[in-house]
């Protein structure tokens, strides 16, 4: 391995796994050459005793972790190290420079199947051993759900590179990155997006499209973070810190919603401004956060991680206040129910969001939250009273004696698929998306100007709705003369392209039973 200036090495907690880099000041003794600057794998020459750091969080005299049942030692000025208690010749002793602890390199060994990694930017090598069966590609949605041994690998620095290139200005990330599409951050396949795509992408780094909706955001500052804790890769960390300053920075401060968050990084528009549970924006900051509390980023440093800390306290109390209080049930007495979509700020209530999503409860939603609940450890009273009564309301509401369908239309087979319901005297399991807060019936709302089919009976020909205030759209709901709501025609009187276009109706909370069965069995025990 050649080098010019100093090599930096840093050990992965698995099967030895250690980093080698250029930068810091020139050591003479060492004798180093010019780095490389091919693309892996790349051949490892030691002509001389060539210093490399292992981990250290503080300059310590003597430096001990521990990985794979492997226990090693290493001692400042000790020519040797201690390996499961047995002493190993190094080429030299290890030193302190600049902060970091150096080895020479066959101080950490290279066996088994080894993967070699090269990143340009940063003139790092990252060198994996004892590894086999790494993907060979990866989905966005799978860039945080690898083997621990696959961060610092060629593939996840091409996507963790890729991914700088895709960051806006605020610390986010877009919209509708790897969920396919026209736009340039759009491919699923991160590590396949061309130069000329990123380039592209590049010139939109001011836009304010960056957002926490489906985890996005995020999942790419967790990604970040891990991309730096395995491989030291300075932008990496650059990334990640931007990424986790946009989610600290935008927590509410103040109003009935304080401790939430906003859809949007930056915009404020509209919903885009409320603290939001939608598309499991706020349990993915949440997660994340308790992740850092609890020490999966130690290099984040104690300044970091303390605020993070906070965060995720003031979070936790934003869900246990914003949980709906009604009084709907048939006893009439007040009791929590669930979360909606959206919440105002400052009064801290439902909002609209979309024209179409009404200021209700939303039993999707509710199930990210419960599970985000149901997974803390040694949950408090609040959050145990939390998660029953979020249960009981989702027991209360669900719909029995109709079955979802989805067929060809029964107009014209040009408008595809169609959703519709039928009688069945055994089903369950449904649950409308919206419920009204007043009557826990189910709110069916409609586009303010829906796209009509061709032959598509209309607002104008007769259709029955009822605009509803703005920024609203259109009721479909359908009531019996006794005042009940007809289930079957409220749902197909919606326009087909939202009736096949949008969740209305599902069976979301259907995997909550065993869920809270076992979480009920654990917390009592």
């Amino acid at each position: 391995m050649r080098a010019r200036s100093l090599l930096k090495i840093a050990v992965i907690t698995f099967a030895a796994a250690f980093i080698v880099g250029c930068g810091g000041g020139a050591v003479e003794e060492t004798g180093y050459n010019e780095p490389p600057v091919q693309t892996t794998p790349a051949p490892i020459e030691t002509p001389q005793p060539t210093y490399v750091p292992e981990p250290t969080a503080e300059l310590e005299p003597e430096l001990t972790w521990e990985h794979d049942f492997q226990r090693v030692v290493l001692q400042v000025g000790n020519p040797r190290k201690l390996v499961n208690n047995a002493w190993v010749d190094l080429d030299a002793s290890p030193i302190f420079v600049d902060g970091e602890l150096y080895t020479p390199i066959y101080g950490v060994e290279i066996s088994g199947e080894s993967i070699v990694a090269w990143d340009e930017q940063s003139q790092t090598m990252v060198i994996t051993t004892g590894v086999s069966g790494l993907p060979q590609s990866v989905m966005y949605g799978q860039i945080n759900g690898q083997r621990e041994e696959w961060y610092g690998s060629p593939l996840s620095i091409q996507i963790a590179n890729n991914l700088t290139m895709l960051q806006r200005h605020d610390g986010g990330w877009p919209r509708g990155i790897g969920q396919g599409g026209s736009a340039p951050h759009n491919p699923a396949d991160i590590a396949s997006i061309t130069q000329e795509q990123l380039d592209q992408a590049f010139l939109s780094v001011n836009a304010n499209d960056a957002y926490f909706g489906r985890g996005i955001t995020a999942n790419e500052t967790r990604f970040m973070l891990r991309m730096y804790h395995a491989t030291r890769i300075p932008q990496f960390r650059e990334s990640g810190l931007r990424g986790l300053d946009a989610i600290l920075r935008t927590q509410f401060t103040e109003g009935g919603a304080a401790g939430g968050w906003p859809y949007y990084v930056t915009q404020r528009t509209a919903h885009r401004g409320g603290a939001s549970f939608n598309d499991d924006s706020m349990t993915a900051i949440m997660e994340l956060l308790f992740d850092i509390s609890n020490g999966e980023f130690p290099l984040l440093g104690h300044d970091l991680i303390a605020q993070s800390t906070t965060a995720f306290d003031k979070g936790l109390d934003a869900i246990l206040n914003l949980q709906i209080r009604s009084s709907a049930f048939a006893d009439g007495i007040e009791r929590p129910t669930a979360w909606a979509q959206h919440y105002y700020q400052m009064s801290g209530l439902p909002m609209w969001a979309r024209e179409f999503e009404p200021p209700a409860i939303s039993t999707n939603e509710a199930v990210d939250i419960m599970i985000f609940l149901m997974e803390l450890p040694n949950p408090c009273q609040r959050v145990i009273d939390a998660v029953n009564y979020a249960m009981y309301f989702l027991n209360y509401v669900e719909i029995h004696g109709y079955r979802h369908y989805i067929g060809p239309s029964p107009i014209d087979p040009a408008w595809g698929n169609n959703r519709g319901l039928f009688e069945h005297p055994y089903a369950g399991n449904l649950w409308a998306r919206f419920v009204c807060v007043e009557t826990f019936n189910p709110l069916f709302v409609d586009r303010l100007n829906p796209g009509w089919r061709t032959g598509e009976v209309t607002d104008a020909e007769g259709r029955h709705g009822v605009r509803m205030p703005y920024p609203g759209g259109i009721l479909r709901n359908i009531y019996r003369e006794d005042g009940t709501l007809d289930l079957m025609a409220s749902y197909q009187n919606l326009s087909h392209e939202r009736r096949n276009g949008y969740g209305y109706l599902g069976d979301w909370p259907r995997i909550l039973t065993g869920m809270h069965n076992s979480w009920l069995r654990r917390i009592t025990e």
